[in-house]
């Protein structure tokens, strides 16, 4: 099994990141191979609506020729399991990760055809609602690409600053649930 585990916090080195990083570690402990791409090391333009991708019934046609459809596309088809990562905003994933999503349906046939498993990673500063309403918004696309989510219960962590998840001794726990509620 692969598994793509996608950052779509802008900050490299932020929580969201940390946690991906550590769920990565582990799942490595336990022989899965996986790969973690940081949206932000790339150059992904904003969908341009040509419908391009439409015309060719979502088979990997885009006319944005950036990293993702020279780099990205491959990844997610060589990936067997998609770990969402997204700081919340808004009550809603960030926007480098709803891009992602949007471009994504340049291979949308593909991506159906394989019947990929999924998880989701959110990090917030609010309530615990307001991850939720993130989750439910990652839901709705995990759906539409008739992926199965095998993780049923987010990891979710409420933090206010830069490198606080790495100093809250909650989050090794956390990690370890959302890792063991799968692979055991």
């Amino acid at each position: 099994m692969k598994v793509l585990a996608i950052c779509g916090s802008p900050r490299n080195n932020g929580n969201t990141a940390y946690l991906l990083e550590n769920i990565c570690n582990e799942l490595n402990k336990r022989g899965i191979n996986t790969k973690l791409l940081k949206l932000a090391d790339y150059k992904i333009e904003m969908c341009n609506g040509c419908l391009i991708c439409e015309e060719t019934n979502c088979t990997g046609d885009c006319s944005i020729k950036d990293d993702m459809h020279n780099v990205i596309y491959n990844m997610i088809l060589e990936a067997d399991m998609i770990i969402f990562g997204t700081p919340s905003y808004f009550d809603m994933p960030s926007g480098l990760l709803k891009n992602f999503l949007d471009r994504s349906n340049a291979i949308l046939s593909k991506i159906i055809d394989k019947k990929y498993k999924y998880g989701l990673v959110v990090v917030g500063q609010s309530e615990i609602t307001s991850l939720d309403s993130v989750c439910d918004s990652l839901r709705k696309y995990c759906n539409i690409c008739e992926m199965d989510e095998i993780i049923k219960s987010p990891l979710k962590l409420i933090v206010r600053d830069i490198g606080e998840a790495e100093k809250n001794p909650e989050v090794y726990k956390l990690i370890n649930n959302f890792v063991t509620s799968y692979f055991g």
